[in-house]
């Protein structure tokens, strides 16, 4: 290391830094401080065979049947809304969004609902009338697409 450290320092303090952060964590998870002697003394039983030896990182198993319904599932996971509200505001206007909005059911006004943070308070998720739901997009993209306009030169 000493060698390392005359002919490129940056390099040898780099490999340091490495050491020290690998040997911390070693000794916070036993198991990884397991799979790092295993390894340094040459026995690959529990390394998958397709692991690259010179990473040694794992690939990615893939997700199981049926983990997108689950993932979609989750709470607080929504979907991202069908079309963005500001872009519909700033074409077609008010009355446009609004009549483009009655298009879609209520599980889907949620999702914009949630894409946009238009939920602070907590009650737009609860309501169960898709005209209630649609009124607070309305609200927050015209309040949202207004502000500022005092600073605006006319």
């Amino acid at each position: 290391m000493q060698k390392l450290a005359v002919a490129n320092g940056e390099l040898a303090d780099v490999l340091a830094n490495m050491v020290v952060v690998v040997a911390e964590e070693a000794l916070q998870n036993n198991d990884f401080g397991t799979r790092l002697s295993e390894a340094l003394r040459g026995d690959r039983s529990r390394v998958n065979a397709a692991e690259s030896p010179a990473v040694g990182i794992a690939p990615a198993e893939p997700a199981p049947a049926g983990a997108a319904a689950k993932a979609r599932a989750k709470r607080g996971r929504r979907a991202p809304g069908p079309w963005d509200p500001f872009d519909v505001y700033a074409e077609v206007g008010e009355a446009g969004l609004r009549e483009r909005l009655r298009e879609l059911g209520l599980e889907q006004l949620r999702d914009i609902v949630a894409e946009h943070g238009f939920n602070n308070d907590g009650l737009a998720m609860r309501w169960t009338k898709a005209d209630r739901v649609m009124g607070r997009i309305v609200e927050r993209v015209v309040e949202k697409a207004a502000k500022g306009d005092a600073f605006r030169r006319a």
